[in-house]
């Protein structure tokens, strides 16, 4: 936490860092500006000897009390009377207000004081903004309103967003207090870091962003930091500053003197914490673009940076986050309301890391979202775009990618597709480079102490790992057991220690008997038991936007348990044709459906079925279709019409289906396939008749004909999707 000294006014609530965040992106918050400048007439004299740190400090402490008066607790003054107040001082040897309302002082020895007079007052935004734990309806309704967008569609040579950034530690810290830790939610901090944590994210413990933990950086997958932030014309050219929590005093002033001659660090007088209707002001150390190339700041693959700060969207910062390896950066356009920038920020963590923490609560709950969703998201909920009349125009929070292939800042899963012939399961979503595991449980862990709703990504109780066959940034394909531990529940990726989301993988056990009478008592009767498996749960393209559905087909295959197919003829007819001919027809015999051996892979006849379906979550259907055919020869009937002679059907008897059960296609209302989809995903009992021209070569037509009745079990629904696999 921040290592700030209390102010000695015993009513000032000390500073402490907003979240500390492990995960792969970066994020600072803050305010600041650019463009132009003004300055004094006359041209400034060349810079002296060394300012002694006494007589520094003293002119500092004077700016900061001067500037605190003429804010009179509020945000900003006028820049003209800080400027003015600078220029009376003899410490100073050049004072320039900046375009963004910042002003700038450069000290007799050259060193550079900025003060953050670049704050906004009021924008025009939505009257139900979001706070961290308040009521979102208004937003929430906006956002998941909108007409439905499909997937982003790749432009020729585009890389779709599915990096997950390879490092897995990261920061997020707060050098003010923001708006949202003065009114009676200063417990978010403590929820963020535990949501954070729940989800795998590591964290650098008791990190604050001082100086010397800005030089002391690790390479990091996410860094996000909330501080104020401005311009400042350095000899003659304009840059940006971040302030840290280091507080200017004589131990600063002295220790990180040789950075502040190089100009990697600026002496930075600004408003840090809202206490009892009114802003503090006292004087820190910012950092410059020159601070990250001087301490060699390193980003992961596929990191993510977001600077939630004044016009944070600055070349200087963006490149040198991009010279750092950052995969993609994130600042505001223009100075940005302190309330606006700390809203968004909120916001954007909640989605980042699917949080869930607005309320309400979306049923079902968000996954990790990539940052182009959450910007666009964000864009429609007037959070990262609106109106400042004071800027003359939209302030917006902009992304840029810099390096790689950044997507999302933990796995998230979309959807899954089961490919039963070769015992297969195929994940599709944002997964990283960084080869992870995949996981099945048969239900989903649950937070014990129940104060949070963030995801429970974790499957649990028995909890089976599949072998990964393939891995790649958005496609991950596993081994699937037919039976047994892992064959079916609640799916998710672990990257390091980082969960995404779980998803379904629904399983329905049926059994299906299909009964064919002949004349007399010729019956032949198949037993179908068939186990059909997929992923029926829906999905969203953005965070909070409208749920997608699609027709999910299913295969079972035979030839493994517990799917199976078995037949058994039996009965006997006999008839007198014309002539007269008496002639006797006998069924008998059973069969196993099976595929070829290996050693006979072409037999001369050798019988096979298939059971297919569609799960059609729209139309709460269950459609189902089966198939008998043969290996190597078409389905054939020996009939001899000799007279007294008796037909005897074996182990290579095949029988037509009826063609309302043909494999294709599988239209809605096509009898005897579809069945209804209960709320609970069950299917219920049924059954379907049908008759159709028997090959028996019979000359009575009321003997012509097979008679076929289809009946089946009621279905439970295995690991039906639960509303807390992510979306």
């Amino acid at each position: 936490m921040s290592t700030r000294r209390p102010p000695p006014d015993p009513t000032r609530i000390n500073r402490r860092t907003l979240l500390g965040w492990g995960g792969s992106s970066a994020l600072l918050s803050a305010c600041g500006g650019g463009g132009g400048g003004s300055s004094s007439d006359a041209p400034p004299p060349p810079p002296g000897p060394t300012l002694p740190p006494a007589e520094r400090l003293q002119a500092l402490g004077a700016v900061a009390s001067e500037y605190e008066r003429l804010c009179d607790g509020t945000i900003g003054a006028s820049s003209d009377a800080v400027a003015a107040f600078m220029r009376a001082r003899p410490e100073y040897r050049r004072v320039t207000v900046m375009p963004d309302g910042c002003v700038c002082g450069e000290f007799s020895d050259g060193q550079i004081h900025v003060v953050a007079n670049n704050q906004r007052t009021g924008v025009t935004r939505p009257s139900t903004a979001w706070q961290p734990g308040a009521s979102n309806a208004a937003i929430a309704r906006r956002a998941s309103t909108h007409a439905a967008r499909e997937a982003r569609p790749a432009a020729e040579g585009d890389v779709p967003l599915s990096g997950v950034p390879s490092s897995p530690a990261g920061v997020s810290a707060s050098t003010f207090r923001s708006y949202a830790e003065t009114d009676g939610s200063s417990g978010e901090v403590e929820r963020y870091e535990r949501w954070l944590r729940n989800a795998g994210v590591e964290l650098l413990p008791s990190w604050a962003p001082t100086v010397q933990n800005l030089k002391d950086l690790p390479e990091l997958g996410f860094f996000n930091w909330l501080t104020h932030g401005g311009m400042l014309d350095a000899s003659g050219g304009i840059t940006h500053a971040l302030m840290t929590d280091t507080v200017a005093d004589i131990e600063a002033i002295v220790g990180h003197l040789t950075d502040l001659q190089a100009g990697n660090l600026v002496y930075y007088t600004g408003q840090y914490l809202y206490s009892r209707g009114k802003w503090a002001v006292d004087n820190f150390l910012a950092i410059t673009p020159a601070f990250i190339e001087r301490y060699r700041w390193r980003f992961s693959a596929n990191s993510i940076v977001l600077i939630h700060a004044c016009a944070s969207d600055f070349v200087g910062f963006r490149e040198a986050f991009r010279a750092a390896g950052a995969g993609v950066y994130g600042g505001w356009s223009h100075p940005v309301f302190v309330n606006a920038a700390a809203e968004a920020m909120h916001w954007m963590l909640d989605k980042f890391v699917a949080s869930n923490l607005s309320v309400p609560t979306p049923d079902p709950r968000n996954r990790a979202h990539d940052y182009e969703a959450i910007k666009r998201v964000g864009d429609e909920a007037g959070l990262t775009l609106y109106d400042d009349p004071s800027e003359g125009g939209p302030v917006s929070f902009r992304f840029t990618r810099l390096n790689g292939n950044p997507g999302t800042l933990l796995p998230s899963m979309v959807r899954m597709g089961v490919e039963e012939n070769q015992s297969r399961l195929t994940l599709y979503g944002s997964f990283g480079d960084a080869r992870g595991k995949v996981f099945v449980g048969t239900t989903l862990a649950t937070d014990p102490s129940g104060l949070d709703n963030y995801l429970p990504w974790r499957p649990a109780g028995t909890v089976t790992e599949l072998a990964v066959l393939e891995w790649s940034a958005d496609e991950v394909t596993v081994e699937l057991p037919r039976t047994g531990p892992g064959s079916a529940g609640y799916v998710a990726v672990q990257v390091g220690r980082r969960w995404g989301n779980a998803r379904a993988l629904t399983r329905w056990n049926g059994q299906m008997l299909v009964r064919s009478r002949g004349p007399g008592t010729l019956l032949l009767q198949h037993t179908l038991q068939f186990s059909a498996r997929c992923d029926i749960g829906l999905w969203r393209n953005e965070p909070d936007g409208p749920l997608q559905d699609a027709l999910t087909a299913w295969t079972a295959t035979p030839f493994e348990a517990p799917s199976n197919w078995t037949w058994a003829a039996t009965g006997q007819h006999t008839h007198t044709e014309p002539g007269p001919v008496t002639s006797t027809v006998t069924w008998s015999g059973s069969h196993r459906f099976e595929l070829p051996s290996p050693q006979n892979p072409n037999p001369p006849l050798q019988q096979y079925y298939s059971v297919f379906g569609i799960v059609d979550r729209q139309q709460a259907e269950f459609r189902v279709a089966i198939s008998g055919g043969a290996f190597g020869a078409m389905p054939a009937v020996q009939v001899i019409t000799m007279p007294d002679s008796s037909t005897r059907l074996e182990s290579n008897f095949n029988i037509g289906l009826p063609l309302a059960l043909s494999p294709t296609p599988l239209p809605a209302g096509r009898p005897g396939i579809n069945r209804t989809l209960a709320p609970d995903f069950s299917v219920p009992a049924g059954e379907f008749v049908a008759t159709e021209p028997t090959l028996l070569p019979l000359a009575d037509p009321n003997l012509n004909t097979l008679t076929h009745s289809i009946t089946w079990d009621a279905m439970s629904a295995e690991y039906p999707p639960h509303r807390n696999g992510g979306a």
